[in-house]
């Protein structure tokens, strides 16, 4: 695979096994079917269980419809969803990128545990050991002209080894990266997170490097909190309100003192 990007938190993505050198996609009656074969790709959604400072990571696996949890092979332990958090590896790091980065695309991940991948070769449905799992987005752009790439049930074995990238920013730098390793983060060839709160890794043309832009800036400042904006919108209500009472006088009742009558 040389589609490049995060996964991030929470976002909905494809499953795909690598079995004696071929790609299969998880598909809707959660069988690996070769991806030519269209058979509707499941879609999963990620969820970040725990956050550890060891290369073991737990994550949680949901169907993106339904909200069932996704199960792989035929024993029960295999389950992945709430309770059974399968951990899994990858050779690169995931810690490397900050949250809400979980996946990075294109890298090979094995799963801590011996499993059986179920998937039909076109003679019937077989169970091999797969040789790692690749995590793919739900959109991505091609390298050649940034158009979008959908994960869809006429995807093909050529969207996927072609190049492209999970962001538009890296498309239009056109730069076919490196993911930074263990102890570096974005600088010079390689691509990672920034420490920066309010940075983006981006390419200035001859290297990676750490940029604050404004609507990064702007996203994180206080002053685009939920808790500011409905302060702002209550002082307003209550402005209108006192000026619509200001216009509202009393009526004055005036007496006609001629027209008094004399007791």
């Amino acid at each position: 695979m040389n589609v490049l990007g995060p996964i991030n938190d929470g976002s909905i993505f494809g499953l795909i096994a690598q079995i004696k050198g071929q790609f299969f996609i998880l598909a809707k009656d959660f069988i690996f079917y070769p991806i030519s074969d269209n058979r509707g790709i499941e879609k999963i959604q990620v969820k970040l269980l725990n956050y550890p400072t060891t290369r073991s990571v737990q994550y949680q696996f949901r169907v993106a419809e339904t909200g069932q949890p996704v199960v792989i092979g035929t024993d029960r332990s295999l389950q992945i969803g709430v309770g059974e958090p399968s951990s899994l590896q990858s050779p690169i790091p995931v810690q490397i990128w900050k949250r809400p980065v979980v996946f990075l695309t294109g890298i090979k991940y094995q799963i801590n545990s011996r499993i059986l991948v179920n998937y039909d070769a076109g003679f019937g449905v077989a169970s091999y050991p797969p040789d790692g799992f690749y995590f793919v987005a739900n959109g991505w752009f091609r390298q050649e002209d940034c158009s979008i790439v959908s994960l869809s049930d006429n995807l093909l074995i050529d969207d996927l080894s072609s190049c492209g990238f999970g962001d538009y920013q890296d498309c239009v730098a056109g730069k076919h990266y490196q993911y930074c390793h263990q102890g570096k983060e974005c600088s010079g060839q390689c691509k990672s997170t920034c420490s920066g709160n309010n940075q983006q890794c981006l390419w200035n043309g001859q290297e990676y490097e750490c940029v604050t832009t404004l609507g990064d800036l702007y996203q994180n400042e206080w002053w685009n909190s939920g808790w500011f904006l409905t302060i702002v919108i209550l002082i307003i209500f209550l402005l209108i309100l006192y000026a619509v009472m200001a216009l509202m006088k009393p009526q004055e009742y005036f007496i006609d003192k001629e027209n008094v009558p004399l007791n």
